[in-house]
């Protein structure tokens, strides 16, 4: 789980399956041939990467994930999450496979309307601004949106973050890929 960027290498759990086949072209352009990627599993909290903390005491904060879930799902299951009382990080909702978010305790009881294909992969993003939380569904040709107007009070993200698991649980079940934090707010054009 290297950090190519920043150096905030992950680790990951004894049960992590390492070597499946990610994204690839010409279905997902800009990825390589032979790309492989995480596989997390249902229940398994030793499936899924523990990263350092990011430290990056913001409301301006981008994540990104190619994710491709199997059928069956723990209800809040996660992709990513950081948590120190409160929580941020999102996942998918028990609303039937939606994309979902959780700022600071807030967003988690949203109905969004992304709902995340099983058995293909999709991009999902979180773009969190002061005054906003916008998520991004690319799935099946078509990039749909949901937009939150809760504000965000900062996020210190003091302690570790774990991708595929609300800190031990509602672990993921599927395969996650190239996910990344940006310290900024990105634009719907980047």
């Amino acid at each position: 789980a290297v950090d190519y960027v920043g150096g905030f290498n992950g680790a990951y759990g004894t049960d992590s399956a390492l070597g499946n086949p990610g994204p690839q072209p010409p279905t997902s352009p800009g990825f390589y041939l032979g790309n492989t990627c995480l596989g997390t599993t249902l229940n398994d909290p030793n499936s899924i990467v523990t990263a350092p903390p990011l430290n990056l005491n913001t409301n301006t904060v981008t994540i990104i994930a190619w994710v491709n879930p199997n059928s069956q799902q723990d209800p809040y299951s996660t992709l990513m999450m950081w948590r120190d009382g409160s929580g941020v990080g999102f996942g998918m909702l028990d609303y039937g496979g939606e994309l979902g978010y959780i700022w600071n305790n807030v967003g988690w009881y949203e109905t969004t309307a992304l709902v995340i294909p099983t058995n293909q992969w999709s991009m999902c993003a979180m773009i969190v601004t002061s005054n906003a939380t916008t998520l991004y569904l690319g799935a099946n040709g078509a990039l749909t949106t949901y937009v939150s107007p809760n504000s965000n009070t900062n996020g210190a993200f003091n302690t570790s973050s774990y991708i595929g698991s609300d800190t031990g649980s509602r672990v993921f079940n599927g395969f996650i890929d190239d996910v990344s934090v940006f310290s900024h707010s990105l634009t719907a054009q980047q």
